[in-house]
């Protein structure tokens, strides 16, 4: 029994977005970058399909790097990278070291120097970095061609 309207159309199980609900009303869409919840829950998805993808597999095969490069890093894992105890040779143990290829203390700094741990602007950015030089159809889904973004 529908006891109230609902606001937003729902996607159906095919991902198709179904326009003739009639419980429901076309809100709008959005960016990614003006939804850091959203972009963030979404990556969260990605990267634990990707994650669990890796785990049947040698860590530092080619098939796991290249599974790897597809993945990105959260914001949790990005913080990581000012967590100054984390000594160089565990670097390769942590998603935004790997991601963004630091392997060594001054690499590190000379990334960190320049933003903040608790910005997520910031993290767009390293990530956005990441993904277009590694994953360009995933960039293109968070980051698409649009001037606020």
């Amino acid at each position: 029994m529908n006891t109230g309207t609902q606001l937003f159309h729902f996607y159906s199980e095919t991902g198709i977005l179904d326009q003739n609900d009639d419980d429901g009303v076309l809100f709008g869409e959005t960016l990614p970058c003006f939804s850091p919840e959203g972009l963030s829950k979404v990556l969260e998805i990605h990267i634990a399909e990707i994650d669990t993808l890796r785990a049947k597999l040698p860590f530092g095969s080619l098939k796991e790097l290249e599974l790897f490069l597809l993945r990105g890093f959260t914001f949790n894992e990005y913080e990581a990278l000012f967590d100054l105890g984390i000594k160089e040779k565990d670097f390769v143990l942590y998603p935004a070291f790997r991601s963004l290829w630091i392997h060594s203390e001054s690499q590190r700094r000379k990334i960190i120097y320049k933003i903040e741990k608790q910005n997520f602007n910031d993290y767009l950015a390293l990530l956005q970095k990441c993904l277009k030089q590694f994953n360009p159809p995933l960039f293109s889904f968070f980051f698409p061609a649009h001037p606020a973004c």
